[in-house]
């Protein structure tokens, strides 16, 4: 609740949760709605993210998580949920049981009219494939985070590629080296915030 507080004080118009605690969701909602702060997203937990690529059991229990986490945003009017799609510089192979799982996901956020998220990590292919798979479907998008870019990367920039459907993001920085994710408040590091500003504007 503090961390709310000194959000509202600072002149932040919205904030957003990582995981599926029920009891923080509850109360960061409760205390948005008295501060008159947006609560923008939910981010669905990672851990062991790769396995919904690996085997039906593995990816089953990481798609229950993905579901939990769109029955609370749906009971706390959050809009947003952000999901990663890989974890780690080993490739995870694209299979058809993961892609199983992502159509379950989507169509069940589409009832709840919640719109998923998906965030940059290490690897491109899976995340250009979400946007072809699903370039119609309004309900999913783009959680650009700046700091992975910029430390996973390899010098890629993703907004020019998926600005268009750009609906979240999540502004850090780093000293930009790789696989160094620091998570350190903008100008704190060496990230370019000009050229952040830039694309944001660029991509309204």
């Amino acid at each position: 609740e503090n961390f709310i507080d000194c959000i509202a004080d600072k002149g932040f118009n919205s904030t957003f949760t990582f995981g599926n605690d029920t009891e923080l969701i509850k109360i960061t909602s409760k205390k948005c709605q008295q501060r008159g702060l947006v609560y923008e997203s939910l981010h669905a937990p990672f851990r062991n993210i790769n396995d919904i690529w690996t085997s039906a059991e593995d990816g089953k229990a990481i798609l229950n998580e993905f579901l939990f986490s769109l029955t609370l945003a749906h009971e706390y009017a959050i809009p947003i949920v952000v999901c990663h799609l890989s974890s780690g510089k080993k490739t995870i192979p694209i299979s058809d049981t993961g892609l199983k799982y992502f159509d379950i996901l989507i169509n069940e956020a589409a009832k709840k009219n919640i719109t998923i998220a998906f965030e940059n990590q290490r690897k491109l292919a899976n995340l250009a494939m979400m946007f072809e798979l699903y370039g119609k479907d309004t309900n999913v998008g783009f959680c650009w985070d700046v700091g992975h870019e910029k430390c996973f990367a390899h010098g890629r920039e993703y907004m020019p590629l998926f600005g268009d459907r750009c609906v979240a993001t999540h502004i850090h920085d780093n000293n930009m080296r790789y696989n160094c994710d620091e998570h350190l408040m903008p100008f704190d590091g060496q990230i370019d915030f000009r050229r952040t500003a830039e694309l944001l504007n660029k991509y309204n």
